[in-house]
């Protein structure tokens, strides 16, 4: 929403924003209406009669000056304009003309001798986690947490409605009964908005490419060969181990052959959506394995991964201090989180379809390229039983060479 333009957007202090937010939140402004706005739908005009300092604030932020003027000289207000209540409306954009509207206070008859001690709850504690927030009990601002917790030492006794928010989060509300002379406590656990989630997913992958040596190395790594070993299970379910070696293209084209002990070859080559293999000796008959073993090399490549992620939508999973970030794609979902290093060290790939299937795969073991990383071994499990398992002894790109922790 910008109604006031950007630079008037960024003049508006975040508190102000927050006290509109927390009103919005316990009913002076219909909950259906706020979300309406946060979607870009604009609020229904005030019903006719006085407004509330609510309702002012809230057609500033949502309609504009204009229109806020045409409102108040129209159907006039229910408070008075009090220093505190000046500065805000200033602060989001009223107008001298606006202001003329609001009646300024009246003398004040001298205070009566207070004779009987007020009722007091409290002291009455909010804990924010897991950031800071700001805080507004029965429509009245208190500022923001300290260290994710602050007291107020006094409250009237009754049901108390307590709102917090702050920027990023989805606000919230809880109502608590306080009674006399008794402390009491409300926690609450803020979660990101979409837009927040979003904006942290994007900044996770990059993260990731950072990590693994930035586009540079992913540049280098477009056309590349290597060696090592490779483990995976037969038709039979018996566990077979063969020497391998493949080499890829810049047309993402991976060719891999496989040998073993007892003289079995294959080769298969992959390019886009086809596959050909040919095998002979102890693994005739084992195309199909091996052609799907090249295709998964190729598909779950690091950099391959992190380059999908990032040309998505990544969504933040779980809370801001994660490092999981999930990707949808027609009938199926990506999964990715990083280690402590901020390399990827796992992806779920869940297929949706007749049946579903959950591929695993586990990036173990970076290995040094120049100043970015490559995994050696690359595990590869669907509904949980393991299929092939690649350990990589080596992999050059022209004079680049990516060796073995």
């Amino acid at each position: 929403m910008s109604v006031f333009g950007g630079n008037m957007i960024r003049r508006i202090p975040l508190v102000f924003i927050g006290i509109l937010m927390g009103l919005a939140a316990v009913g002076v402004l219909d909950a259906s209406q706020s979300r309406g706005q946060a979607r870009g739908t604009p609020p229904a005009a005030p019903q006719p009669g006085p407004l509330t300092i609510s309702q002012v604030i809230e057609s500033l932020y949502s309609l504009g000056v204009t229109r806020t003027e045409e409102l108040v000289s129209r159907n006039k207000v229910q408070f008075e304009a009090t220093p505190e209540i000046v500065g805000i409306l200033k602060d989001l954009g009223a107008t001298d003309k606006l202001l003329s509207f609001i009646p300024l206070p009246r003398p004040q008859p001298a205070p009566a001798p207070v004779v009987e001690v007020p009722k007091v709850a409290g002291p009455f504690r909010i804990i924010c986690e897991p950031t800071d927030c700001y805080i507004v009990i029965n429509d009245r601002y208190y500022g923001l947490t300290e260290s994710h917790s602050k007291v107020v030492p006094t409250l009237p006794p009754g049901t108390a409605t307590i709102q917090v928010f702050n920027n990023g989060y989805d606000p919230q509300t809880q109502k608590i009964l306080l009674q006399e002379g008794r402390p009491a406590e409300a926690r609450f656990q803020l979660n990101l908005t979409s837009e927040s989630q979003m904006d942290k997913g994007q900044r996770i992958a990059l993260d990731a490419m950072r990590a693994i040596g930035g586009f540079q190395a992913v540049s280098l790594l477009q056309e590349f060969q290597g060696d090592g070993s490779l483990e995976w299970k037969d038709e039979k379910g018996m566990l077979q181990q063969g020497s391998m070696k493949f080499t890829k293209n810049r047309d993402q084209e991976l060719q891999l052959e496989i040998k073993t002990k007892d003289g079995g070859s294959c080769s298969s080559l992959v390019s886009g959506e086809t596959s050909r293999s040919m095998c002979k000796g102890s693994l005739k008959n084992s195309e199909k394995i091996v052609s799907t073993a090249a295709a998964n090399l190729l598909l779950y490549e690091v950099q391959n991964v992190i380059a999908s992620f990032l040309s998505g939508t990544p969504t933040l999973v779980g809370n801001a201090a994660a490092q999981q970030i999930e990707m949808q794609r027609g009938d199926a979902s990506y999964v990715l989180t990083l280690d402590e290093d901020k390399l990827p060290g796992e992806l779920v790939h869940t297929r949706r379809g007749s049946t579903t299937s959950v591929i695993n795969v586990r990036y173990l073991d970076y290995g040094k390229i120049t100043s970015g990383k490559y995994p050696t071994h690359l595990q590869i499990s669907v509904d949980g039983n393991a299929i092939y398992t690649f350990t990589i002894n080596g992999v050059s790109t022209r004079s680049v060479t990516v060796n073995r922790r």
